[in-house]
């Protein structure tokens, strides 16, 4: 099986209208999520290194922005982020009244649906679709 997207449509097309089982048609279905998954690894490999060498071009000129035709790059100003243990909040409040009514109204739950995973045999290596 090849990495290009048109290969990889044309394994997954054959797999959705000409699959012997539906048993097959997930083992095709997964073994083409996992090429495309090798590809785009490679390609993030690439991306890294390229922007390794801006960050080293960067690093030697003490410039941290460049305007190309091919387009920006630049160093973004620091910041802070600040985050709170809602398991050990949530502990505390289950046992204080007075807290779990002072944090109540900064409290926000947002439920998700799970999510399909795909996983290559035996390496355990996980990406959620």
């Amino acid at each position: 099986m090849t990495n290009t997207p048109d290969d990889l449509r044309a394994w997954l097309d054959r797999a959705r209208t000409a699959s012997p089982s539906t048993e097959t048609a997930v083992e095709t279905a997964v073994a083409v999520y996992q090429s495309a998954a090798a590809g785009i690894d490679a390609l993030r490999t690439v991306q890294t290194e390229a922007k390794a060498l801006v960050t080293e071009i960067m690093t030697e000129t003490g410039t941290t922005s460049y305007t190309t035709p091919a387009g920006k790059c630049y160093v973004t100003a620091p910041s802070v982020v600040t985050t709170y243990d809602a398991k050990a909040l949530d502990a505390l409040a289950a046992n204080d009244d007075e807290f779990a009514a002072l944090l109540a109204p900064f409290r926000r739950v947002t439920e998700r649906a799970g999510t399909l995973t795909v996983r290559a045999p035996g390496n355990g290596k996980e990406a959620a679709a």
